[in-house]
C-alpha cells in the first residue's frame, strides 16, 4: 500500500511524498505520474535509488510541475 502526502516546501509548493512497501508497486506509481521522455532514466534511477538509499525523488520537469519524494520502508 502506498501512502501519498502533500509536503509544500517553502520554495516549492508542489511536493509530493510518496511512501510505500513495496519496490514493485512505488516504481509503477511514480511511473504513471512522469512524462513519456522521462520515464525510461526514472524507471533505472528509481530501482538503483530505492535499493541502496531507500530514497529518491522525481524532479518538476520530469514530474510535469511536480516534485515527488519517494521513501521505502523495508
Amino acid at each position: 500500500m502506498l501512502t501519498i502526502t502533500h509536503t509544500p516546501q517553502p520554495l516549492s509548493y508542489n511536493r509530493y511524498t510518496i511512501v510505500g512497501d513495496s519496490l514493485e508497486e512505488l516504481i509503477n506509481d511514480c511511473l504513471k505520474r512522469i512524462r513519456p521522455q522521462s520515464k525510461i532514466y526514472y524507471e533505472n534511477e528509481l530501482k538503483i535509488d530505492l535499493l541502496k538509499y531507500k530514497k529518491s525523488m522525481i524532479d518538476v520537469h520530469a514530474g510535469v510541475g511536480i516534485s515527488y519524494i519517494i521513501i521505502l520502508n523495508n
